[in-house]
């Protein structure tokens, strides 16, 4: 994601939150770094989803750690999102048409 685009989520997010409370306003900047720190993963990771491990006259594949960490980073964002309001939980009525009366 490039600087600009952060900048436009940043604003986005701020317009959403209320700007009176030091709290929503550090969960938001706390939202923008786990969104750069998972950018900058990915972009070391690329299309690497596999390292070559040699330990020895041993060699064999691994899944590339920083897969690990950007799955850690997106439940963080997922949850850190829930609670600024920003995504409603699936199975959720919010804006749905089911309710918890419709679950067999």
């Amino acid at each position: 994601m490039g600087v600009l685009n952060q900048k436009k989520m940043r604003e986005e997010l701020l317009s959403k939150i209320n700007q009176n409370s030091q709290i929503e306003i550090e969960k938001v900047e706390r939202y923008c770094l786990l969104v750069k720190h998972f950018a900058a993963i990915e972009r070391k990771v690329g299309n690497n989803n596999l390292v070559v491990v040699k330990n020895g006259s041993q060699e064999y594949w691994k899944v590339n750690p920083g897969i690990s960490e950007m799955n850690k980073i997106n439940a963080q964002l997922i949850n850190l999102g829930k609670d600024m309001g920003l995504s409603a939980p699936p199975g959720s009525t919010q804006g749905g048409e089911f309710g918890a009366g419709d679950l067999v």
